[in-house]
């Protein structure tokens, strides 16, 4: 069987209806594919390892054309070349390929992406960064980090997460998916805004085995809570898998996939190029 060609790619998610197809909206799927056909003349249909909803941004989102690398093989030295500049000039301004190269045709994209990694950032501050704000949900009381980080922590290994899933994960109860999934890591980093010097940003970071339609922004939304002193028990709150017992479901502008890590010896990257 012939190797897929893979690309990791990067996109401010903000003018898009979220990743996958949709009747018309634009979508970066459909961006991608329009890219693909525009440059080989064919329209082929790309595979993904992840679905973000609409606004989420990414910078490490595999993605990949089965079969195809055959079409990059027989290109011209020359077009080898440019080849990644120039389907990053058909792509547009918010979206970039840095990276590509040869996947094997034994992947499976439900077994061998090992984990994904995910981060969220807030502004705690009195004060709005009117640059920032595109990005960083604002939280402008005082946050008690501490609690938060303690929270954080009993969200660690295998759990149900039905709680943090929308709708508590009733279409996914009786699929082959469930809402069963691992936390391998979890932290909070805080730092002082560098440049106004007032308040702290936040960044929730997560690498799990895989993560449910909205499952981390209603994570980071119930350790908002818990920061916020409201008394929310994360263990109550994991046992209830009932949605209404956890935090509210943060806005998707803040949130960010920053990793996606496959198993060792399926993909060869080629060159990488900047434009």
């Amino acid at each position: 069987m012939k190797d897929h060609l893979a690309f990791r790619i990067a996109y401010r998610g903000t003018s898009f209806k979220g990743f996958q197809l949709q009747k018309n909206v634009v979508t970066i799927q459909a961006k991608v594919e329009e890219a693909f056909a525009r440059y080989f003349k064919q329209s082929l249909r790309v595979h993904f390892g992840s679905r973000t909803d609409a606004g989420v941004h990414a910078y490490d989102h595999l993605v990949y054309f089965p079969q195809a690398f055959g079409l990059y093989a027989a290109l011209t030295e020359s077009k080898k070349k440019s080849f990644q500049v120039s389907l990053n000039y058909m792509l547009g301004d918010d979206i970039r390929i840095w990276e590509f190269g040869r996947l094997s045709s034994e992947f499976n994209v439900k077994e061998d992406i090992v984990s994904k990694s995910y981060s969220y950032f807030i502004l705690n501050s009195p004060v709005e960064d009117p640059i920032l704000k595109e990005f960083f949900y604002l939280v402008r009381h005082p946050l008690n980090l501490r609690a938060m980080r303690k929270a954080q922590r009993m969200i660690l290994g295998t759990h149900d997460f039905a709680c943090f899933a929308k709708s508590s994960g009733a279409s996914l109860r009786n699929s082959s998916q469930g809402t069963t999934r691992r936390i391998y890591k979890a932290s909070i980093v805080s730092r002082l805004h560098p440049q106004m010097k007032v308040g702290q940003i936040l960044e929730f970071k997560f690498e799990g085995s895989g993560f449910m339609r909205h499952m981390v922004r209603n994570m980071v939304g119930t350790l908002v809570r818990v920061g916020e002193g409201k008394g929310l028990d994360l263990k109550s709150v994991l046992r209830s898998a009932s949605r209404p017992d956890a935090g509210p479901n943060l806005p998707a502008h803040s949130l960010f996939l920053t990793r996606t890590k496959i198993k060792p010896g399926l993909y060869a990257p080629l060159r990488s190029q900047t434009n």
